[in-house]
């Protein structure tokens, strides 16, 4: 197999996403890697010139319901099972 991804591309990759690999890792993905891209030359190589294009892979069309207004909750209904609220507001602990 021809080398299309070198060791040192996966490492560069790995370094950009915070990664660290053992040798053994790099060398698996770096065979992965080649793997993957040969297979899409194997894809590249397809004569797919008399293929309809499809822009729908499943029959389904839109599924989105319309949207229908209904009645709303008010504010005391809606926290009246709150663990916590402030006011007309839930209240929830800090992210950051």
């Amino acid at each position: 197999m021809s080398e299309l991804i070198s060791k040192d591309v996966v490492l560069h990759v790995a370094w950009l996403a915070r990664i660290f690999l053992t040798d053994e890792q790099v060398e698996e993905m770096t065979k992965q890697f080649n793997e993957i891209l040969l297979y899409f030359r194997k894809l590249d190589a397809v004569d797919t010139s008399n293929v309809p294009l499809e822009l729908y892979v499943t029959p389904l069309k839109n599924i989105a319901r319309d949207d229908i207004v209904g009645v709303s909750l008010n504010p005391d209904e809606a926290l009246k099972n709150a663990p916590k609220r402030e006011g007309r507001y839930f209240k929830a602990p800090k992210m950051m």
